[in-house]
């Protein structure tokens, strides 16, 4: 062990909070799990997951602390659908079903997405990813806008070109030490049926906030009473 170096070395120190806060515990082994929990306040509605990504740990840990973009993320090429109501969003959900694909679609929460709803085709290569595109587009209505985009929207915006990225062997050095240090505990998730139905009218709630009028397909009734308004009496 280097103890000259030993700040630069300490990869532990990022994600303090994150320990502190008990989302990530140290082991008996010395290595760190993480806390799993099905998250009930999501936005998305997962249609298939991936089995080999680690979503979690990378975007959120090793990107968010560690300040890189993940070697395994530079693999991921995203077929992402726009809708433009409540309506074509469920729609949407209907279809990546149908596809049976690693998916997800939701409601977008993101300031940084200038977009109401989403949906997400996850792929292993541009090629793939293309290919995904023109299916996806076949199946789609008049006007639905789809394109295929590399790795996580925060990606871009903080390292800019998806075109310019590049691992250093400095990165794959820190990943190794990394995966020695984190304790894989990927499972195969099932929102189940009853988690989606309360995703799904939060999609509801979340439109009709939004001023999206296709909501009212949705709902018996209005959510709350209409307000009372007042105009001039001209009359008197």
């Amino acid at each position: 062990m280097d103890v000259l170096n030993l700040i630069e070395q300490d990869i532990i120190e990022p994600i303090r909070p994150l320990l502190e806060r008990g989302m990530f515990r140290f082991t008996t082994s010395g290595r760190i799990e993480s806390e799993q929990r099905m998250v009930s306040e999501t936005p998305w509605v997962h249609i298939r997951q991936c089995t080999w990504r680690n979503c979690s740990l990378w975007h959120q840990v090793w990107f968010n602390y560690y300040n890189i973009i993940p070697s395994g993320c530079h693999n991921c090429w995203k077929v992402v659908i726009r809708p433009r109501t409540i309506e074509e969003l469920f729609d949407i959900y209907d279809t990546l079903c149908s596809l049976d694909m690693p998916s997800k679609c939701g409601i977008e929460k993101r300031y940084s997405v200038n977009a109401l709803y989403g949906g997400y085709v996850y792929n292993d290569s541009q090629e793939e990813g293309l290919s995904c595109l023109e299916n996806i587009r076949e199946l789609l209505p008049e006007g639905i806008e789809a394109f295929l985009k590399r790795g996580c929207t925060e990606f871009e915006h903080k390292f800019g070109d998806s075109r310019e990225w590049n691992v250093t062997p400095e990165q794959l050095a820190l990943e190794r030490r990394l995966d020695d240090l984190f304790i894989d505990t990927r499972k195969k998730a099932d929102q189940g049926k009853e988690l989606i139905r309360h995703v799904m009218a939060n999609w509801v709630r979340f439109a009709f906030a939004n001023g999206d009028q296709a909501s009212k397909k949705y709902m018996e009734g209005p959510l709350y009473p209409p307000y009372v308004t007042f105009e001039r009496d001209n009359d008197i």
